[in-house]
């Protein structure tokens, strides 16, 4: 009877939430913005240059380091599914990928790993991204956050406040350097 009643709350908050995003008028679509997109609006694409700057420093750290073989671990988190993405990486390509998840509050009480393209949870990858979510909305929503020892981005959060469950989160939660 309990969890009956939680999910008819939940039920309920979501589609009230949602009537409220559409009372807005908000049509935006809370896709990414693939980096380097010319068809893409000049105010959707602005490129957010104080974000731009830090993620080229960062680089240049993480360059400055060589390496090219080591283990990571990515965490995706948003309300529709939270998923950890696993990779090795051996002279700078992916050597091995997997994947587990853990169910998230619209997934009940199981969940299903997510195919993903292992490339893109790299530290390359994860640079790319950054780029990405800073031309997005022209970085006004995004917060990246760099590992302080090696300078890539170990958190990459959107959350644009007038848009309905476009939130997440791309978190580092493992690195390890392979020697």
């Amino acid at each position: 009877m309990l969890k009956r009643d939680r999910m008819l709350l939940l039920i309920i908050a979501c589609v009230l939430l949602f009537a409220q995003s559409c009372a807005s008028g908000d049509t935006s679509s809370n896709t990414s913005i693939p980096a380097g997109d010319a068809s893409s609006s000049e105010d959707q694409f602005a490129l957010n240059a104080d974000l731009e700057s830090q993620i080229s420093s960062a680089e240049e750290i993480w360059l400055s380091f060589g390496i090219e073989d080591y283990a990571i671990e990515v965490t995706i988190v948003s309300i529709w599914h939270l998923q950890t993405n696993r990779i090795q990486v051996h002279n700078g390509e992916v050597l091995t990928a997997d994947a587990i998840c853990q169910p998230s509050p619209t997934e009940g009480d199981s969940c299903e790993v997510q195919p993903f393209k292992a490339e893109d949870f790299t530290v390359s990858g994860l640079f790319r991204y950054a780029r990405t979510e800073a031309r997005r909305d022209g970085g006004e929503w995004t917060e990246i956050e760099f590992e302080p020892n090696y300078g890539f981005p170990n958190k990459i959060h959107y959350d644009n406040p007038g848009m309905f469950d476009e939130e997440f989160t791309l978190l580092v939660i493992v690195f390890e350097p392979i020697e």
